[in-house]
């Protein structure tokens, strides 16, 4: 939300800013457009946000991986991570962002939400998972990036206990079909929604 308040006021004081349109997108992935609404009732009234540090101010908790034949490097900056993708590798889960150490709990119901944006069409899955093991999908929604900032939304209700939870942000494998490619994230967050 940061970077849309830096443009709304940027576009109050005609000023050109360099950071990329915001759009907002529902579960589905389209676009849905709309105003900033920055109330404090809204604020006081959300679950609070499971994840930590996520606004990107540092690497603290984060992962940011590549694995098997994926290439890439992540940075941090300006309150973003960015993904700069060299090969995709074979599998979605290849190259990924992921912060674990979350307990979820049964009958619950959880949105994940986040903000990105890319130079290039990629797709991006984001999931709920367990961590270890087998990696059992919780909940998951793949999304259509694009060059737009946009925010992106899912819900997904917890059937059983998770003791060790994870939040994963994938575009590896199929999800990218041209590569060198780079993808920003900021204001990841996971919240109670019941």
């Amino acid at each position: 939300m940061k970077s849309a308040r830096i443009l709304f006021l940027a576009t109050l004081l005609g000023l050109s800013a360099c950071a990329p349109q915001t759009e907002m997108a529902s579960a589905s992935g389209g676009a849905t457009g709309g105003a900033i609404d920055d109330t404090t009732d809204s604020a006081a009234s959300e679950a609070p946000n499971l994840l930590q540090n996520s606004s990107f101010n540092n690497e603290d908790v984060w992962g940011a991986y590549f694995l098997g034949s994926a290439e890439g490097e992540s940075s941090f900056s300006y309150g973003e991570l960015c993904l700069d993708i060299t090969s995709a590798g074979d599998a979605v889960w290849n190259s990924q962002v992921v912060q674990g150490g979350l307990s979820l709990t049964p009958g619950e119901s959880y949105t994940l939400s986040f903000n990105a944006y890319t130079n290039k069409p990629v797709q991006m899955r984001a999931a709920m998972e367990e961590n270890g093991d087998d990696y059992t999908t919780l909940g998951d929604r793949t999304f259509a990036l694009t060059g737009s900032r946009t925010d992106y939304t899912f819900s997904a209700e917890i059937t059983e206990n998770v003791d060790e939870g994870r939040v994963s942000l994938s575009t590896g494998g199929e999800l990218v079909s041209d590569t060198p490619v780079t993808i920003c994230l900021d204001d990841v967050e996971l919240r109670a929604s019941n």
